[in-house]
């Protein structure tokens, strides 16, 4: 699965980036796709309409904009690499439909999943430009429109890339660090020899552990809040994240904890803040997306003047 997420480099809006960039693929092949709605259970679900897209045979399918916790079996079985899944048809019962010609794609400014199903996805960032960027314009109109126009030149060029690689005797590099390791290791040649790019899945570890933990996927929102509110290189305190947070809405892991007042919510995130700092040396900085988190402690004395007590103030800065 490829998974598609927003980076906010400056103070713009994600709304078209992502839908774009995935369905550029689509007309590419000529083939149609479909986008599933959001649903968690009974009729209506994301399982249902999964189960009803493979069943029509489409080759595209189409996430857009997912939120929250990714939690599918069917979805999991189809990423699996078995070539098959048991679906429900109304009046049918189970079906077996084969999953080999799908391509499944899912955008998400803040996608939470298991760890088997991000180590069968390939995670890519998708930057916005500034704004006054001028696009390339076409004689056809926007890139997709363009893209239809020239399906069998474009479909050409992957041909061309493959027909490449086969020539050169279909090597692979050593790259293991993903479920399909003979897909990864050769599309990792591809990417490296014929782009002249860095490697396949560089920086793509920290990412599987980031969607896989909650907390880390709450201090990617963070950081990136931290940057549209223009407070990147300042020190903060828990109290000062927890402004940002509610101001933003973004919500906490295990969001289902009642809080009564600001301070027991100001005692979580210093709690949810240790552990995530818990196996780091006290020079070492958390790095999540194109972030890093510095965590620093200042001695105070307490108002009633009856002794100190330790301050945690977190910074975030840009990864250069």
């Amino acid at each position: 699965m490829l998974i598609s997420q927003s980076m906010w480099p400056k103070p713009t809006s994600p709304k078209a980036v992502k839908p774009i960039a995935l369905n550029l693929s689509a007309p590419s092949t000529a083939k149609s796709h479909t986008s599933l709605p959001i649903a968690r259970a009974g009729v209506g679900s994301l399982d249902e309409s999964i189960s009803s897209a493979l069943v029509a045979g489409v080759p595209f399918i189409l996430f857009d904009n997912y939120r929250g916790r990714m939690d599918s079996q069917i979805l999991e079985t189809s990423l699996r690499g078995i070539g098959k899944v048991g679906v429900r048809v109304p009046h049918r019962g189970e079906i077996q439909v084969s999953t080999t010609h799908v391509n499944w794609q899912l955008s998400s400014n803040g996608i939470e999943g298991t760890r088997d199903f991000v180590n069968r996805s390939i995670i890519n960032r998708i930057c916005k430009r500034p704004k006054g960027y001028q696009f390339a314009s076409y004689r056809e109109g926007d890139i997709l429109a363009h893209i239809k126009a020239n399906q069998s030149q474009y479909l050409g060029a992957v041909f061309a890339i493959i027909k490449e690689w086969i020539t050169q005797g279909c090597p692979r590099t050593n790259e293991n660090r993903h479920d399909f390791t003979e897909w990864a290791s050769s599309v990792d040649w591809i990417v490296q020899n014929i782009f002249a790019l860095p490697p396949l899945l560089e920086g793509h570890t920290e990412e599987v552990l980031r969607v896989s933990d909650p907390a880390l996927s709450w201090l990617r929102a963070l950081a990136i809040a931290v940057n549209k509110d223009n407070r990147l290189d300042v020190d903060l305190s828990t109290s000062d994240i927890v402004e940002i947070c509610q101001g933003t809405a973004i919500d906490f892991p295990n969001n289902k904890i009642a809080f009564s007042n600001i301070d027991q919510i100001s005692m979580y995130t210093g709690r949810l803040l240790t552990r995530l700092f818990h196996d780091l040396s006290a020079t070492d900085c958390l790095r999540v997306d194109r972030y890093k988190v510095e965590h620093s402690t200042v001695i105070q004395p307490r108002q009633d003047r009856s002794g100190e007590f330790s301050k945690h103030f977190y910074r975030f800065t840009r990864r250069s």
